[in-house]
């Protein structure tokens, strides 16, 4: 589970990044504009529907660039928001305010947008035994705040990276001349990692029951086909659909009895909001 302080440093990392990016030498415009001393108060505003995720880091973006800034949070992270709804006040220094404005805007852009979007996919999902999962499939260097995000929208993290869990792919397995001998292998020297075995046939789901595997990943099948591979596995294994499933067509796999459904839809294609940062 992903919670603010497992994800700090990379946190840090992308807001030096985006203060490079963004700012450089300096926020020529604000520095020509705006005097010294000036103070100034901004509400963050939320301007459309959406579920608030990463308030937490605006306070650890003034601090990290030593901003003359406080930040008042005044929405738990998680929560659903209506338009117009305050989320949280910043008081000081007016140069400051206006300068890291974009950034801190950007970042909430995406969690806000992937927290918003996975909790669409988590509702259109009540009623089933299935839960959702996310994915790797992440924007380059958003892993942390992605993961995040799709947690407080309500789906559950899938491995952070390919150093903790083991899920043996389809274009690993063109490799594997014993599979079991492989997974028995793979568990003795990690234990305490998950062990995932993608499946795109039948064949491949009776080799990793074989191998004593317990998690399948049942990959780019179809809804029927689903529901006779989750019949066979009997609940010997945990079971999971992938493979384009977005959320028009997530009752669909739901149906099929699979333990999760992931997909790279909340994290890569999420909803768009709308925040505004407003004076006063």
């Amino acid at each position: 589970m992903m919670t603010i302080s497992s994800i700090l440093p990379d946190l840090k990392r992308l807001m030096d990044a985006a203060v490079a990016e963004d700012i450089g030498a300096g926020d020529i415009t604000t520095l020509g504009c705006v005097p010294e001393n000036a103070l100034m108060t901004a509400h963050l505003v939320a301007r459309s529907p959406l579920v608030v995720a990463g308030l937490p880091w605006l306070q650890v973006l003034f601090a990290h660039v030593g901003a003359d800034v406080t930040v008042r949070v005044d929405i738990q992270d998680g929560s659903m928001v209506d338009a117009g709804t305050s989320l949280a006040v910043f008081k000081g220094s007016a140069r400051d305010i206006l300068t890291y404005e974009r950034i801190a805007l950007n970042l909430l852009y995406v969690s806000c947008g992937i927290a918003t979007t996975t909790r669409r996919y988590v509702n259109a999902l009540q009623g089933y035994h299935t839960q959702l999962m996310d994915t790797r499939k992440t924007w380059p260097a958003l892993r942390a705040v992605s993961k995040y995000a799709a947690h407080l929208g309500g789906a559950v993290n899938h491995r952070r990276g390919l150093y903790d869990g083991i899920m043996i792919k389809d274009n690993h397995r063109g490799f594997l001349q014993d599979v079991p001998a492989t997974v028995a292998k793979l568990r003795q020297n990690h234990p305490h990692l998950p062990l995932i075995y993608e499946c795109d046939t039948m064949d491949d789901i009776k080799t990793a029951l074989a191998a004593g595997v317990d998690h399948l990943l049942l990959d780019n099948m179809s809804p029927e086909a689903l529901r006779v591979a989750v019949a066979f596995v009997d609940q010997r294994a945990t079971t999971e659909a992938s493979g384009g499933i977005i959320l028009e067509t997530l009752g669909a796999y739901a149906q099929a009895g699979v333990d999760y459904i992931s997909t790279s839809a909340i994290t890569m294609n999420p909803q768009a909001v709308d925040l505004g940062l407003d004076q006063g």
